[in-house]
C-alpha cells in the first residue's frame, strides 16, 4: 500500500441515478453489501487514501448506511454535482493533498473491479501521463492522471468529465492491459445488476 500513498483515488459518487430509479450507490447486492460499499472495499484493499465525492444531500444517508467506510475516506461534498460529472471531478481534484503525484479517477458504480487491478494502476501511474486500463483491447475505468494534468482536471465542467483532457493529450496516454472485465462493467439500471448476477 505504501507505493500508492502519493497517488490517492477519487471516487465519483454524486450522480442521481435517474436511469436506475434512485440512489444506486445504496442499492443492496445479494450478499447484503451496498453497491458503493463493495466498490470502496475493493479500492481500500489497494490504497488507504480515498476521496469520496458526493452531493451534500447524500451525506446523511451514506454515513448512516456505511459508517465504517465513511470514517475511512475523505468526504468531498460538491454542491455543483447537479451540473454534471465534470464538476464532481473538479471538486475531487481540488481536494487532493498537495503532495499528490497523481490520482486515480474511479466511479462508484463499478463494483466488479478487482483490488489487484486498482493496485497495479496505482503502482504504474506516474506524475506526467494518463494511464488507461484495457481488457482485451477495450479501454475502461478507472483512469489515472499525473499531477501535471491536475490544473486541467480542476477546470472540468458539465457531463464530459475528463474526456476532453484525455483527447487533448494523446501522446501522454498509456494503456495497461489487465485481466479484469470489471473495468468495463458499471451499473446504470437495475437490469445491469440482474445481468451480472447482482440482484
Amino acid at each position: 500500500m505504501v507505493a500508492a500513498l502519493n497517488r490517492p483515488a477519487i471516487v465519483l459518487a454524486a450522480g442521481h441515478g435517474r436511469r436506475f430509479g434512485g440512489n444506486k450507490q445504496l442499492a443492496r447486492l445479494p450478499d447484503g453489501r451496498l453497491l458503493l460499499e463493495q466498490t470502496l472495499t475493493h479500492l481500500r484493499a489497494a490504497t488507504d487514501r480515498i476521496l469520496l465525492v458526493i452531493r451534500p444531500d447524500l451525506a446523511h444517508p451514506m454515513s448512516e448506511a456505511l459508517p465504517e467506510l465513511w470514517n475511512s475516506v475523505v468526504v468531498v461534498e460538491c454542491p455543483e454535482a447537479e451540473l454534471g460529472m465534470g464538476h464532481s471531478l473538479a471538486a475531487g481534484v481540488t481536494a487532493l493533498p498537495q503532495d499528490s503525484e497523481g490520482c486515480l479517477i474511479c466511479l462508484g458504480d463499478m463494483p466488479w473491479i478487482r483490488p489487484d487491478t486498482y493496485r497495479r494502476l496505482l503502482d504504474t501511474l506516474d506524475g506526467d501521463g494518463i494511464l488507461i486500463p484495457e481488457y482485451q483491447g477495450r479501454p475502461g475505468h478507472p483512469v489515472g492522471f499525473g499531477q501535471r494534468l491536475f490544473d486541467e482536471l480542476r477546470g472540468c465542467r458539465g457531463d464530459r468529465g475528463a474526456r476532453d483532457v484525455i483527447r487533448q493529450h494523446p501522446t501522454a496516454c498509456r494503456r495497461l492491459a489487465v485481466e479484469d472485465e470489471g473495468i468495463l462493467r458499471d451499473v446504470d439500471t437495475p437490469a445491469d445488476m440482474r445481468e451480472h448476477g447482482l440482484s
